[in-house]
């Protein structure tokens, strides 16, 4: 707060997402709110949240279970659901709705999924719903392998994204770059 008021800024207090992780659901005694201070040192009370859902950079939280991202993909996968059914059912060249399938449908569960910790078993699930709707519009019928789906198209395959396999490209990318700025901080250029 005194370093925000130094340099002339304010927290937005409506904003400010305070909560406690408790994952067995049992909390010790929390403090109420948390006090920062804005402009003139006048106190703004936040509330410690405990328990719900916390939603923060489009993802959501679940703060009291022990299964902190099962909200979230529940949410991802009725999306996902909802928005293949209807690429599928639209009326458009095949080429340009697989497109859109694998780039705009698609980068969303992967931009959510890059932030949890899903089981593989949800992965498949999720892998699931996008492999039906691949074969759907590549004219495939519903016992086309899943492997034919993703093999690279120099070695016989279709060369569809797995949805899996970006999830969990992107969370390795996130903790190289991670990894290497932590190099870079420690002066660890070896």
């Amino acid at each position: 707060s005194a370093f925000l008021i130094i340099f002339g800024l304010d927290i937005a207090a409506d904003k400010l997402r305070t909560f406690r992780h408790s994952p067995t659901g049992q909390t010790t005694p929390t403090p109420p709110s948390l006090h920062i201070y804005t402009t003139g040192w006048t106190p703004q009370s936040v509330p410690v949240l405990t328990k719900g859902v916390l939603k923060a950079l489009g993802n959501r939280y679940d703060i009291s279970s022990p299964h902190l991202h099962q909200t979230q993909y529940h949410l991802s996968r009725v999306q996902a659901e909802r928005s293949c059914n209807i690429l599928a059912r639209a009326k458009g060249d095949p080429a340009n709705k697989r497109m859109v399938l694998s780039c705009c449908v698609a980068k969303r569960t992967v931009y959510n999924g890059q932030f949890c910790t899903w089981s593989d078993a949800q992965h498949l699930e999720l892998d699931r719903i996008y492999s039906g709707t691949y074969r759907k519009l590549s004219s495939n019928t519903s016992s086309f392998p899943s492997d034919l789906l993703y093999l690279p198209t120099l070695y016989g395959g279709l060369g569809f994204n797995k949805t899996s396999d970006a999830i969990n490209t992107a969370k390795y990318s996130m903790m190289m770059r991670h990894l290497q700025n932590d190099d870079l901080i420690h002066g660890n250029m070896d």
